[in-house]
């Protein structure tokens, strides 16, 4: 094997360029928003070098299960996620710590959390979204994330792409947020859980993506959108759904996702 070659191959940085991947923008714009019963925080102009940050991602493997299912192999990541397109699992080193730091500051200045950053666990990994990808069992549905907050960085910048937020209708009066809520009411509960299971089951699993607006139980209250190095951060535990139109994207809507478990 050429020695040069496995050399030229592999990226190297200097500890100064890899501290500068995820160096913060000083000049950052930060809004705090309550809308109904989503409390957010909204930045824009976060990363000083977003597309430096971009050009070191992508080097990240990928396992792509649209291929995986559409070709019928045999799951051995047993990979739980439902996410469109495909992710990225980015270990948490180096150049993430000044963004996991961001992250934190900004969830505690605005009383998101109130526990130390040495007790966080963080993990990150991507979301890419593109033009005519396929929605498999339907996962535009509005869902919950299984960790407390979700921070969102967008490093593409997108026609009309958002994240929905949605709540689901008990009555004319009532609407719940959450998973938590919605086991209060047995009977809706156990009616969405089917619905869910229907429309998992149907075809080959298969249809086209699509910017998903609601039906006669959930209802769209709010859109983020999903501005070019822009980052959004709420609690994973509302219903939402990523918010894009892939018969119509021309763009690629590729973000870094900071989860605290």
């Amino acid at each position: 094997m050429n020695n040069e070659f496995i050399l030229n191959t592999i990226p190297r940085y200097t500890s100064k360029e890899l501290y500068e991947l995820g160096e913060l923008n000083p000049d950052m714009e930060v809004e705090c928003h309550t809308v109904e019963q989503l409390k957010y925080i909204k930045v824009y102009n976060f990363l000083k070098n977003p597309d430096d940050l971009v050009k070191f991602l992508v080097h990240y493997p990928s396992e792509d299960r649209t291929k995986t299912i559409g070709e019928g192999s045999e799951d051995k990541m047993n990979t739980t996620s439902s996410a469109p397109g495909f992710q990225q699992p980015i270990p948490e080193t180096h150049f993430l710590n000044n963004i996991s730091v961001g992250f934190y500051n900004l969830l505690r200045h605005y009383h998101f959390i109130k526990y130390d950053f040495r007790t966080i666990k963080w993990s990150y990994y991507s979301n890419c979204c593109y033009p005519n990808m396929p929605a498999y069992k339907q996962n535009y549905y509005p869902h919950t994330d299984p960790f407390t907050y979700a921070c969102n960085l967008f490093l593409t910048p997108t026609d009309s792409s958002s994240t929905d937020f949605f709540k689901y209708r008990i009555n004319d009066e009532r609407y719940v947020y959450n998973t938590k809520q919605l086991v209060r009411f047995p009977e809706h509960a156990e009616r969405d859980s089917e619905r869910r299971k229907n429309r998992e089951n149907l075809g080959d699993g298969f249809q086209p993506w699509i910017r998903w607006e609601g039906d006669e139980y959930y209802q769209i209250y709010h859109s983020i959108p999903a501005e070019y190095n822009s980052i959004t951060l709420y609690r994973g535990d509302v219903y939402h759904t990523i918010g894009y139109d892939a018969a119509k994207e021309t763009s690629v809507r590729y973000s870094l996702v900071g989860a605290i478990t």
